[in-house]
């Protein structure tokens, strides 16, 4: 016997649990998996907004049944105080025998150490819907510092508007492909596209005002970029050749001889045989659509930047703050 809304009173159970156990022992009431239904924040709370913010934000509503994984509506206030309990160790949310085991195992935390020997305890988040995302960090790092930031639109560095994300990596042909399609993308490797271990990238779009090449588009049969202005389109994998009826009209920028721009990374290389944008410094060249490895004789060295969110933003603030 199945009992009527069990999967909502489970989740109001816990709601109820978190509340009492984390938010209110530290002076955060209020904090809930729904939009607040009185006070100022009532018609208050952030939306989330797709960069460059002139369209109408996304209002995330009751999100109680998914809280368990994200959706909670909080002031960043709210999560200063967690923060605060946990960086001065006082015991109202663990005691000092659980923060330590929390940190040590890991429990709950992305990064417990961020490679230069400094201490960064850090948890991550994003959330995407209607085109828009969400980027949150906090982090406890240093000597007795801690940190938070909330990010509510879809491009958290200075790349402007004419920029899209949504580009990843696959590791088995290397090429650069679009994932906010309704298909993965058919795949020169074999099946679909594979992103595991990819970043997310920026691709320009023609008239945002950066220089380089242009004529780059979307094949929206396999997903990939690919170089539309060669003397042919190139193979697709999808079968026949690349075709870039609804694709934006993208820019590539080259490396130059100046130092790599942070957050960004080169030896993206354009194939002379199947047209595509494949990265060229893994361990192989990838399968081709047109047969055998990808060939970059002929490319440029080109550059992406990487899609930045409030994780990457709050750790380069803090490294930089260490400089002398």
């Amino acid at each position: 016997m199945i009992r009527a809304n069990r999967p909502g009173k489970l989740a109001a159970a816990y709601i109820r649990i978190v509340q009492t156990n984390v938010f209110e022992p530290v002076g955060a009431f209020g904090v809930d998996a729904k939009p607040p239904a009185n006070g100022p924040q009532a018609s208050g709370y952030a939306f989330s907004y797709q960069f460059p913010g002139i369209t109408s934000g996304y209002d995330w509503g009751d999100d109680s049944l998914g809280v368990g994984a994200a959706g909670w509506y909080l002031a960043i206030d709210d999560i200063a105080n967690v923060l605060y309990s946990l960086n001065k160790n006082d015991g109202r949310i663990l005691t000092p025998a659980q923060l330590q085991d929390m940190q040590a195992t890991p429990l709950g935390w992305d990064t417990i150490l961020d490679g230069t020997g400094y201490r960064w305890v850090e948890k991550n988040g994003g959330w995407g819907a209607n085109g828009t995302t969400i980027s949150t960090s906090i982090a406890l790092f240093g000597p007795g510092v801690f940190a938070a930031l909330f990010v509510n639109s879809d491009i958290s560095d200075s790349s402007g508007p004419g920029v899209q994300n949504n580009w990843q990596w696959c590791r088995k042909c290397q090429g650069l492909a679009q994932v906010g399609s309704a298909s993965a993308g058919n795949c020169a490797g074999g099946g679909l596209h594979d992103h595991t271990g990819s970043a997310s990238y920026l691709v320009a779009m023609q008239g945002n005002g950066i220089v380089g090449q242009d004529n780059w588009r979307w094949c929206n049969k396999c997903q990939i970029l690919a170089f539309a202005g060669g003397s042919n389109l190139g193979s697709c994998p999808a079968g026949g050749l690349h075709n870039h009826t609804g694709s934006n009209d993208y820019v590539l920028t080259t490396k130059s001889n100046l130092p790599l721009p942070q957050e960004s990374q080169n030896n993206w290389r354009w194939c002379n045989k199947c047209q595509i944008l494949a990265f060229g410094g893994g361990a192989g060249a990838g399968n081709c659509a047109a047969g055998g490895q990808h060939d970059h004789t002929g490319s440029s060295n080109y550059v992406l930047d990487y899609v930045v969110g409030a994780d990457t933003v709050l750790h380069d603030a803090y490294m930089d703050a260490l400089k002398p």
